[in-house]
């Protein structure tokens, strides 16, 4: 079974139709440019919901500083970081430490230079792998770790995008959308149940 991460969600709704719809993973974002953020208070509130939904709670900022590696620190709800900036993997090595949350590092990988990358980060536990749409490049690539694909991604092309890399593993943001931060209940269900269809 494709495993599923629904990423920008800030309400508890919208969490609670995410589990319905049979979701795995739901991401909650922390960068303060980014229209989805919450409030770190919030973010917590909504991860230990989506924990007792059986959800996994991902929170998703970009280059943390200090201040905010020191919030994470031990969060309740949250069991996964991911990391959406420019972070090396000395410093992902880092933050998973201070943290004790396991690292999602996300990437580009649109080229065979791009997707080299990931082979440094000894520290994640899994990527976010973002092809830009060439989703071929991913199919018997070696990664030695889990890994999303991502970009773009809507119910209508994930199908055709699991199919064509490969991918065990999807995540999508704007694709489930009516406005940022807001998702749509029956958009989350056909993503994921499209997701299941390119499964090969």
């Amino acid at each position: 079974m494709i495993e599923v991460k629904i990423c920008g969600l800030a309400r508890r709704e919208d969490i609670e139709a995410a589990a319905d719809a049979g979701a795995d993973y739901v991401g909650i974002h922390l960068d303060p440019d980014s229209p989805r953020t919450v409030s770190m208070d919030a973010a917590r509130d909504l991860a230990d919901f989506a924990d007792g939904l059986g959800l996994k709670a991902v929170a998703v900022i970009s280059d943390p500083d200090d201040d905010a590696i020191e919030a994470l620190s031990g969060a309740p709800g949250f069991q996964f970081l991911q990391l959406n900036g420019a972070e090396t993997p000395q410093e992902a090595e880092r933050i998973m430490e201070e943290t004790g949350l396991r690292i999602i590092k996300a990437l580009n990988a649109a080229t065979p230079r791009e997707l080299a990358r990931r082979d440094a980060y000894d520290a994640v536990h899994a990527f976010v792998l973002n092809p830009k749409e060439e989703w071929g490049i991913l199919r018997g690539a070696r990664i030695a770790r889990p890994w999303f694909l991502a970009g773009g991604l809507t119910p209508e092309n994930v199908a055709d995008a699991v199919h064509a890399s490969g991918a065990m593993m999807v995540e999508v943001t704007t694709g489930v959308e009516t406005e940022p931060g807001k998702k749509d209940a029956a958009l989350m269900r056909a993503f994921v149940e499209a997701a299941q269809e390119g499964e090969v």
